[in-house]
């Protein structure tokens, strides 16, 4: 018979069993992929040595403790890891485990999601989300740092619907002007909107 490349025994509560094989079902899934996976298992004292290299990442610390609203929190965070592959790394924190990073942190909800760049925080936020709500805030926070307008109306609207936005009217997308206003957005992307117009009647 043809040989195993891995076994697996769990030894844990009832409980807490369904979700442990969960999680481990998605790590194993994934490793048969790719050689390296998306999603990670971290705590504070490797935080720095696995996160330092990784251009983004969506930490979330959970610290839920109704095992079957644990069981959906984990399962929607690790489907969007999993639909945006290594275009942002989703790694998961128990917060109950790991309370010096929740107290320097000043975590109270049972659950907090951080984005990190190279393993430094750069933005939070609270509340359990939905798929589509972390894959969206993964997308607009990765790849191109700026969004592109048709005309003078969409930009505006744009503006008006974003607390701190920033937008470029231009109809060169190459030279010094460009160059800069993409190197400040890609520093400033996590709290500032950014956005390019060639409206013809603007633009320099």
């Amino acid at each position: 018979s043809a040989s195993r490349p891995y076994a697996l025994q769990i030894c844990s509560p009832p409980k807490k069993q369904m979700l442990l094989c969960f999680l481990l079902r998605r790590v194993l899934c994934a490793s048969r992929g790719t050689m390296e996976s998306s999603i990670l298992y971290i705590g504070e004292n490797n935080l720095t040595s696995m996160l330092s290299e990784k251009p983004a990442c969506l930490l979330l610390v959970i610290s839920e403790r109704d095992e079957n609203e644990k069981f959906r929190g984990l399962s929607d965070f690790v489907s969007a890891g999993e639909t945006l592959g290594t275009r942002c790394y989703f790694a998961i924190m128990n917060g109950e485990r790991n309370y010096k990073f929740t107290k320097k942190n000043d975590i109270k909800e049972d659950y907090v999601y951080f984005l990190l760049r190279y393993g430094k925080i750069t933005t939070s936020f609270n509340g359990k989300k939905s798929t589509d709500f972390l894959v969206d805030f993964a997308m607009a926070r990765t790849g191109i740092p700026f969004k592109t307008f048709d005309d003078y109306v969409a930009a505006q609207n744009f503006i008006e619907a974003n607390e701190n936005a920033v937008v470029l009217y231009t109809t060169s997308l190459k030279g010094e002007i460009f160059n800069n206003f993409r190197n400040i957005a890609q520093d400033m992307r996590d709290n500032v909107s950014f956005g390019i117009c060639p409206d013809e009647e603007i633009s320099y």
